[in-house]
C-alpha cells in the first residue's frame, strides 16, 4: 500500500507493483511547477496506480 499526503489530500494507492522511488521527493521537485504540476501529479498517480482512493483530510 503506497500511503502520501499532498496539498491536504491523502493518496491511498493500493497496488501490485511496488512503487521503487520516493513518491514524496517526485511531489517535492514537481511541485514547484505548481499549477502545472498538480495535474500532471494527479493523472501520473492515477495512470500508475490502477486503484485509487481519495481523501480529504481535515487535521494535517
Amino acid at each position: 500500500m503506497l500511503y502520501l499526503r499532498y496539498r491536504g489530500i491523502s493518496f491511498i494507492c493500493n497496488n501490485y507493483i511496488k512503487i521503487q522511488w520516493d513518491v514524496e521527493m517526485v511531489l517535492h521537485f514537481f511541485s514547484k511547477v505548481k499549477k502545472y504540476a498538480e495535474n500532471t501529479i494527479r493523472f501520473s498517480i492515477c495512470y500508475i496506480c490502477p486503484i485509487i482512493h481519495t481523501k480529504t483530510m481535515k487535521n494535517s
